[in-house]
Formats: C-alpha cells, structure tokens, sequence
C-alpha cells in the first residue's frame, strides 16, 4: 500500500497545471514533509514515464520555458538554495539545459543532485556518496545504485541475501507462511548461484536466514496456526520440513553461529572459512596473523578447500572432475600430517568411483588410477596403524578439522570409513569391464591379468581388518573380504589356486610397511594345499556366531563344493551338498544363488562323469542339459549392447533387477563359463554308455528292464531321428560323432566306438588313467549290447572268442555277461566250465515283425472313436 500511495502524491505534486505561485513557502513545505516514499525503483520510474509523456508534443525554443511552467524567480527561495550551486550541479548532472517536468528544480533538489542538507534531500535520493549508513541502506532498499560504482557478482548474491533476510523478518511477524516458504526456498537458490561463482564457502548471511527460519518455526504454535486455511498450513509443515534439512546440513555452522554470533557479523566473511574459529576460541587459542593458534595456515586452507567440496558434493550444475583436482591438489600439496592424508584419500577415491556413475564400467585408465589410490591409501594406513585405524565400528566425528579421540581401550584415534568397500567397489568394476569387454580379443586377456591385482589388494584388507578390528568382531568383519576371496578362486584347479595366493603373500612381503604391519600373519613357507586354503576361509563363514548372513554361509557352501567337484573330490563334494539341504529351498533363494547352484550341478556331473559314473552324472545333468534356457541358467547369456555402437555408456546395464540385484549379479564374465556344448556331449555321452544296452535289451523282450529317457538331446532320440533319414553323411559335428559312437557300440565294434568319441571334447577331460577307464567301460557296454542283439541268433557263444572280440578276459566276460542275465532274467547258462554260453529260444521278434505291430498299433489307435 505505500508504493501505491506513494505514486500518487508524486504525480500530483508533479502536475503540469500546478500553481507553485499562488501557494505559501510554508504550505509546500508542509506538503513535501508528509510524502512517504516507497522503497520500490519501479514506483517512481513509473511516475517519471507518465510525467515525460505528458510533455510529449510540445515543442519550446531554446532556452524558453512554456507558459504554464513559468514561475517567478522569488519563489526559488523555497528550495533554500542559490543559483552558483545550481549552475554547478546542473553542469556536473548533464551537459543540456533542463527540461521535461524537472525543468524548475534546484540541482539539489533534481535526481542525481548533490548531497547537501537542504530541505530537498529529507525525501529525494541522491545518487552520490553519503557517510551515514541509513543513507546507504535506504539506497539499496529504493534500487537507486551510486553513480559509477559496479558491484561484483559475489556483491550483487549477498545484496540478495540481505534482501531475503528483511522479507523473513516481516513474512515472520504477519505469519505469511507461503511468503516466508518462498523467500526460503529464493536463499537456497542464490546459495546455489554462490557455488557455482565458486564462492570458498557458505555466507553468513545465509547463516543468520538458517537461523532465523528456525526461530519462526519454533516460535510458531497451533495457537498461532488455528484459524488459518490450508494453504498457509501447508506452506508451514513443508517449511519445517525443510529446514530441518538444511538445519542437519550445516549443523556445525548454526552451533557456531549461536556460540559466537560476533563472528558473523562480517558480511564479506564467509562461514565456511570461519568454521575454525568457535571451536579454536572455545579452547582458548586465539587468531594470530590471519592463522590460528596450534592450526597452520596449511591446515586451515586444507580443511577450508574440503568443507567446500563437500558441501557441493552430490549437487546439480557441479563439475565433479573439478572436485577431483582439488583434492588431489588437496592430498599431494597441502595435506601436512597423516590425518589430513587420510581424510584426502577417504573422498578422494569415492569421488573416482562417482566420476564413471554413468558408465558401463569404469575405463582401465581411470580404474588404474583408482587402484593406485587405493594402493597408497594402505600405505598410509600401514605405517601409521598404532596411531590412526580406519574402521565401520567407531562413531562419526563431528567437527571433521578434529582429530578423532584416542579409543582408551586401544590407545588409537579411529577415524570411520571403510577399506573394504573402496576395494570391493574396484573389483566390482573389474568384473564390468569383463563382462563388456569382448572375450575375442586381446585387450580380454590383458585386462584379465589385473585379477592377480585385485585378490593381492582383498588379501592385504583381511590383514588389515585382523589387525585392526577386536578380536569378538573380527570374525564378522571378514566375512565379505572371505567370499570376495573365494569368488576369484572357487573355479580354478589347485595348482592355479596355489599359484595365486602365494603371488599376494609375495607382494605382501615386498611392501616394506605391510611387513612390520604383519609380521605375525605372514606365512614362513607357501602354501602347498589348496584343500587346507579354502577348509580354512569356508570355517570363517560357517561360523554361526560371527557369520548371521544365511544367504553368505549359502554361497561359501557351493564355493567349497564346486571347488571340491572341479578337484575330482566327487564323493565328498556330494556328501556336503547332502548335508546343506540346499536342493530343498534354491528356488526362493536369489538370483545369483540359482546361477551358482546350477553351476555346482553341472560341476558334479562332470566330476561323476570323469570317474565313469556314467548313471549319476546322467541323473544329475538331466534336468540341466535338456533345459531351453540354459544359457540363462547358467549365468552366461550375452550382457545386452547399447543401439549405438562403440559407446562406453550402458545405462540398461546399472538397471535395478528382481530382488535388488544389477545385471551383473545374473552375468558370469567369460572366463568363469562352463562350455555349453560340452554340458551337451557329456551328457550324451553318458547317455550313450547307459541307454544303448537297455536299447538292445528292450528290442530283445527281455523281461526286466530299465526305463530308458526319450529326451531331445538322449541317444535314443537321436538314434531314432537318424533311422527315419534319408540321407547319413559322414560324422562332422560333435552330435555326429557321439552318433556314430553309438551305431559301432550297437555293432559291437568298441574300437570305432572309442575313435568316434576320441574326436570329441569329453576325452580332453580325462587323463591318462580316466582314459583307459573310459576305453574299459566302452567294451563292456559294447559287449552287453552285442550280446543283447545277437543271442537270437545262436544257440552258444564262446566266452573265448567274445574275449577276442572286445579284448578283455575270460572271467571279466563271465562277470559281466553273469550280472547282465540275472538282472535281465535272460533265458541262459553258462556251461563246460564257463566256457560256452547255451541261449534258449526266446519270445524275441525280428525287426521287420516289431515295425509290422508298431504300425498296426497306430492303425488301431487312430480307429478309434470315443463314443458320446
């Protein structure tokens, strides 16, 4: 309402038509005492346009005045002033004669006169320099700036401030909640425009707005909110809300603030450069020569230049490769004790990591970079470990320029944070890297020599955590640090496990601080059993009492499985996966657990397999091998590209997935792939040595048999598939030459049987005594089935020439042939010594009879007519 008033009283007092000779000194005086002006710039410029347009169109000659501006030159005086003055004045303010609606005013009295005591100066601003600071402010208030003077950008931001701070206070005593929830949400914005005109801290006006929000939001009752609407309720809860926020946010500084408030009456000070002072003052140090005492000037820029990064961390329009450099300027020039190292390097490397956010993985460059941070992070740690530890397990300090208190029970200032997770989050991007990384090609190979990197660092933070953490904790410490261990070795034969981790006890002992760190953990001599190594960290995780995590002591278990079927250890692989019960619930376990759970399954059959306990690895494999998805399954499907090729972003690749995890939790990289075409071969394979026998036994009528699968990928539906054929090329695929294994088994012709699966990849997996197991087991199988398809045919066999046949001998054909009659209940004896088998006739029917009653069969079956 005053700006409003305060228009029309200038517009009136400016009237063209006004008669200043028939009114008294006195009365314009009067007059001029009672204007209220506004504070507004608008305001007035606004009466100055509508006065201006007044005039337009009324041309006068130079130096003539119109007639009805002309006054007499008596009633000048009322201005109090003389012509010398206002000649100078007018010459200094313009090099024209006057004009427009000013034309017969005293220079004084004009805008951008001088600055005198005159009557006219009580209600026009001036725009030159006054001493007194009502002066000052009321030009600040009215938007008139001083005359040649231009204020700086970080001026014109705290001008701002001050302007924000006086509409609180008046937003405050009206209780116009929706007002002062603007004005607030304004201050956080201009502190934004001060980041980002790299400002070295927060002001502290903004500060004092903190606190003066806070003081209107706790002064504020129900009583004061009753009767009024909605809106103005909601302006106040979300305003509460808020600042509780902000409160949290600069905690240290409010404290400060309510503690010494004469700290902050400098408005060109910042808070944060201050933030040393009320607690040095409190402890009686004082400020000497612009540092303080007992603090260097090393330290004060130190920890100024970090509150800064810290404050904008996280934070829109900030470059966050521009907080990298300062704190690396931060760690290598200004940091000068080793806590102010550690502090560098405990948001240093967080900052690496959030650098490549919005990538697929983390480039190798960078991720090089990363780990020699790391790197230097321990050494650091190492060769201060009796005085400072880093540690999940002690309490956030408050006040970060302060040293943390010594621990009375250990007598070491422990600093929070966590080592293992700067190390767990770098191999997780070795892991992406991997899986985005073509396995073709070289660079695979190059990169995946940086494993031997990872698994020396994970071995150097378990030392760590023993020598550091209590001993009732250390335990539960070192469960993750154990599986991540276990996760780079499970899947390697002995020899490789054995290699790898006395290659990280040798680089251990090379690093002169891990030394003297620990000497006792250290082994004398390397380790020699592979076995002991992963018993050793799989009893950490089974530990009920130190390990709560289910899912961890699951994930261990298949761990010391898989490792234990990989090493031939079948039988004791088996009895531990007996006793885990997990075949009960994996369905409901997570995503990841399936995959590795699978992966034992297969490992297993495997395992059965190269000890020719061809019965149990079909068993296990059958519901594997003859799954559609098995490449899902298995962890091995293809991790999805972007559209545009050649990019490093991936952004379906960080995508949340079922049960919280990330598509690289359901991804396996390529060297931890079981080959799918040799799930398939084993599997036929076993199929082959079991199901061909029984074949020929189920073509013979013989009374007692074993149900034999007719899956898509068992031998019996490929034999089935090949006799409806027209065409039988030579063998050429992997299918092809199991195949054609099977035809000379069925012929009895084990030694084309063995040359036709010698081709395959199942034989690479035997040794040299598998093999020959292998190639014995080939010619019992191949004597069953010949016996089976031939005893038709004859009356007696010669137990001499079967041996000369299939190469084995006498007794071991009695043995076999013995076992196949009694489980078969063959109508035959052996007589004379063992030497002849006597076969009776049997109910057994020529192949052309058994097509004839297949066929006629289904002709009955397609006859048939259910009746309605």
């Amino acid at each position: 309402m005053a700006s409003t008033s305060t228009t029309i009283t200038v517009s009136r007092f400016f009237q063209p038509a006004y008669d200043y000779a028939s009114s008294s000194e006195e009365e314009l005086l009067s007059q001029v005492s009672d204007l209220d002006f506004s504070d507004e710039e608008d305001d007035l410029k606004t009466s100055d346009e509508e006065e201006d347009s007044d005039l337009e169109g009324e041309p006068t000659k130079e130096g003539s005045v119109p007639a009805s501006r002309k006054v007499d030159s008596d009633n000048d005086s009322l201005f109090n002033g003389n012509d010398e003055s206002d000649e100078s004045d007018y010459d200094d303010d313009s090099d024209s004669k006057p004009y427009g609606p000013d034309w017969f005013k005293k220079a004084a009295f004009r805008k951008g006169g001088s600055s005198s005591t005159t009557g006219a100066n009580k209600f026009l601003k001036s725009t030159k320099g006054s001493d007194s600071d009502s002066d000052n402010d009321s030009d600040e208030e009215s938007g008139f700036q001083k005359k040649g003077v231009i204020k700086s950008a970080k001026q014109k931001t705290l001008d701002e401030f001050f302007k924000i701070s006086r509409k609180i206070d008046a937003a405050e005593l009206t209780n116009e909640w929706e007002t002062l929830l603007e004005e607030f949400e304004s201050s956080n914005k201009v502190l934004i425009k001060c980041q980002q005109q790299n400002f070295n801290g927060v002001p502290n006006i903004y500060i004092k707005i903190l606190a003066q929000v806070e003081d209107a939001v706790n002064n504020c009752n129900d009583q004061v909110l009753e009767n009024k609407n909605k809106s103005i309720i909601k302006a106040f809860n979300t305003v509460r809300q808020r600042i509780k926020k902000s409160i949290k946010e600069y905690a240290t500084l409010l404290e400060n603030f309510k503690a010494t408030p004469e700290l902050f009456e400098n408005d060109e000070l910042l808070a944060q450069e201050s933030s040393l002072l009320p607690k040095l003052a409190s402890t009686g140090k004082d400020e000497v020569d612009g540092t303080t005492k007992g603090y260097s000037s090393k330290t004060v820029e130190f920890f100024t230049k970090l509150n800064i990064v810290l404050e904008s961390r996280g934070k829109k329009n900030t470059d966050i490769n521009e907080q990298i450099s300062t704190m690396e300027d931060l760690l290598h020039n200004v940091a000068s004790n080793a806590y102010e190292t550690i502090v560098a390097y405990l948001n240093l490397i967080p900052l690496r990591f959030e650098s490549t956010n919005n990538m697929a993985y983390q480039p190798l460059d960078q991720w090089k970079v990363s780990y020699n941070d790391i790197v230097g992070f321990f050494s650091i740690l190492e060769q201060n470990i009796n005085e400072y530890i880093v540690t999940e397990l002690t309490t956030k300090n408050d006040f970060i320029e302060e040293e943390p208190q010594v621990n009375p029970k250990t007598g070491i200032k422990e600093v929070l944070g966590s080592v293992f997770a700067f190390v767990e989050r770098l191999d997780s991007e070795f892991i992406k890297s991997l899986l985005n990384i073509d396995y073709r090609s070289h660079e695979y190979l190059h990169r995946l020599r940086d494993e031997q990197s990872v698994y020396n660092l994970l071995l150097r933070t378990q030392l760590y955590l023993e020598r550091t953490v209590p001993a009732e904790s250390v335990k539960k410490s070192l469960t993750r640090v154990i599986i991540a261990r276990l996760d780079h070795i499970y899947y390697k034969p002995c020899d490789l496990v054995l290699t790898m981790d006395n290659r990280a006890w040798s680089q251990v002992q090379k690093d002169s601080t891990s030394q003297t760190a620990y000497t006792a953990q250290i082994p004398s001599e390397p380790n020699n059993d592979a076995f002991k190594l992963i018993d050793g960290l799989v009893s950490i995780l089974h530990d009920r009492e130190s390990n709560c995590q289910l899912v961890l002591r699951k994930r261990a278990t298949l761990y010391h499985v898989y490792f234990y079927a990989l090493n031939s250890e079948y039988s004791k692989a088996v009895e531990m996966l007996e006793k885990s019960k997990l075949k009960s619930n994996i369905n409901n376990a997570q995503g990841s657990l399936q995959i590795l759970y699978n992966r034992v399954i297969v490992q297993l059959g495997f395992s059965a397999f190269k000890l020719c306990l061809f019965e149990d690895s079909q068993n296990i494999l059958q519901v594997v091998a003859n799954s559609s998805y098995l490449r899902d399954f298995m962890g091995q499907k293809p991790v999805p590209k972007n559209a545009e090729a050649g990019t490093t972003t991936l952004a379906s690749a960080n995508v949340q997935l079922v049960d919280g995890l990330k598509l690289e939790d359901l991804h396996l990289p390529y060297h931890k792939h079981i080959h799918l075409e040799l799930i398939e071969a084993v599997f036929m394979t076993t199929s082959l040595m079991n199901d061909v026998p029984n074949i020929a036994a189920h073509a013979a009528r013989c009374k007692t048999l074993t149900k034999v699968a007719n899956t898509p990928k068992t031998i019996r539906k490929i034999l089935e598939s090949n006799e409806r054929s027209s065409y039988q090329g030579p063998a050429e695929t992997l299918r092809d030459f199991i195949l054609y294994a099977a035809k000379s088994m069925q012929k009895g012709d084990w030694k084309n049987c063995v040359a036709y699966l010698q081709k395959t990849p199942v034989w690479k997996m035997f040794a040299d005594e598998q093999a020959d197991l292998m190639t014995q087991k080939v010619k019992e199988q191949s004597l069953k089935t010949y016996f089976f398809n031939t005893k038709r045919f004859y009356s007696k066999l010669s137990v001499e020439k079967l041996a000369l046949i299939f190469d084995l001998e006498k007794s071991q054909i009695v043995d076999i042939l013995s076992n196949s009659i009694k489980e078969h209940e063959v109508l035959a004896t052996f007589e004379e010594n063992g030497e002849f088998i006597v076969l009776e006739k049997g109910n057994e029917l020529p192949k052309l009879e058994q097509l004839a009653l297949k066929l006629e069969k289904e002709r009955r079956f397609r006859n048939y007519r259910p009746s309605n």
